[in-house]
């Protein structure tokens, strides 16, 4: 087995710097560079890494991409040093029982802290938004009280009464001009009725 130019750190807190082998400050182009050399030797189907256990492998994979993401500006250092140090060391951490046991995770729906961040940003809009609206749903049942439904319903009543009795008048009295008018009509008729027996 051929050493590796960049070995993986063997310290318990190491920081991105020390993962990509560079000093603090360096410049974006030298991390970019240094992350294609890492990921060429500590890929996990790299031949070097082959030579690791899977999980493991796989574990200093993760730290590499994730000291990059920081390193870059891609990501929070929410990734802390002692969860780096939980990478490295892969003993009694809780990082390092899931990273074994991964398949038993699974089911409960186990997603990694760094996974839970951005949902955490979209899980509070959601919420937000949510709350909003049962706000705006349920404001009128909250300003109009019983009485206030009660007294409503009285005034669409009187409103419906009054405008029936309107109507209830206004036929009436075209009902009442009719029956004068053919009362006239008739006496009318009866007065010509009697003129042609007076004349004939």
């Amino acid at each position: 087995m051929c050493t590796s130019p960049f070995p993986f750190p063997r310290k318990p807190r190491a920081t991105p710097y020390e993962i990509f082998h560079l000093p603090p400050g360096s410049p974006p182009s030298a991390i970019k560079s240094r992350y294609y050399e890492l990921v060429r030797v500590h890929h996990p189907d790299s031949p070097r890494a082959r030579t690791l256990p899977p999980r493991i492998a796989h574990a200093r994979f993760q730290a590499i991409t994730a000291a990059y993401d920081i390193l870059t500006g891609k990501s929070n250092s929410r990734f802390t040093s002692s969860e780096y140090a939980a990478v490295h060391r892969y003993g009694n951490s809780s990082y390092g029982h899931r990273m074994r046991h991964g398949s038993e995770w699974a089911h409960t729906g186990f997603r990694s802290r760094a996974a839970s961040v951005e949902d955490g940003v979209s899980d509070r809009v959601i919420m937000a938004i949510g709350a909003i609206t049962l706000a705006f749903g349920f404001a009128p049942f909250l300003y109009a009280s019983p009485q206030s439904i009660v007294e409503e319903r009285h005034r669409a009543a009187r409103r419906n009464l009054t405008q029936a009795r309107s109507e209830a008048r206004e036929y009436g009295e075209e009902r009442l001009r009719e029956a004068r008018r053919r009362v006239r009509q008739r006496q009318r008729e009866n007065e010509y009725a009697t003129r042609i027996k007076d004349d004939g």
